[in-house]
């Protein structure tokens, strides 16, 4: 796949008659010079978009800002991209369907299939039973952080990557769980195994 994205120098101008004018492919964006053409009522705004000049320089005659744009196309390489979802063979669409659709019901299994045990656990570690149900809801309240760092990591490292060791860190922190013997490790470590866990709802 064609990696792109699009880009930005300077500040954007908010004035809607700002005006852009394309660059020579090779231009240099230190020294390239500034064009200014005032849009008329009939016309509006002038806007180039050739495919062959994607450095667009859009100004304004009443604003200082510049705005550097490069354009980049966001595509496929191909119909027939074997890296396109679409054009994967059924078993591995069904591979990666069961594998995620697995890990989101072993996730949410793990904040409740506790809570029979909870009265066992609170003889184990010798805490009350208010206490001990902090075990239980400290998992569920890290699905409201474990998102917020993990969803943009994603388009920075991508979603397999993200998804992957997120799962590896929540199977970490479970194992930890089985041999806690104090409730704040407990409690610490549920906490833990539950931002790996909301990767399958974040990613």
């Amino acid at each position: 796949m064609a990696a792109s994205a699009h880009s930005t120098i300077g500040l954007s101008p908010r004035d809607e008659k700002d005006s852009c004018t394309p660059l020579p492919r090779d231009a240099d964006l230190e020294k390239a010079p500034v064009e200014y053409s005032t849009p008329t009522e009939k016309t509006g705004p002038e806007v180039s978009q050739e495919p062959s000049d994607p450095l667009l320089v859009c100004a304004s005659p009443s604003m200082s800002e510049t705005l550097l744009i490069r354009l980049i196309q966001v595509t496929w390489n191909g119909a027939e991209d074997p890296a396109n979802p679409y054009n994967w063979p059924a078993w591995r669409k069904w591979t990666v369907t069961l594998l995620t659709s697995c890990g989101g019901l072993v996730t949410l299994m793990t904040g409740t299939m506790m809570a029979p045990a909870l009265g066992q656990i609170s003889r184990d570690l010798h805490t009350t039973d208010s206490t001990t149900q902090m075990t239980l809801s400290i998992y569920v309240l890290s699905f409201a952080f474990g998102p917020m760092v993990l969803a943009p990591m994603t388009e920075v490292f991508g979603r397999k990557p993200v998804w992957l060791v997120s799962g590896c860190f929540y199977i970490l922190w479970n194992t930890v769980c089985g041999f806690s013997h104090s409730n704040g490790l407990m409690i610490a470590s549920r906490f833990f195994a539950g931002l790996g866990a909301s990767a399958e709802f974040a990613v």
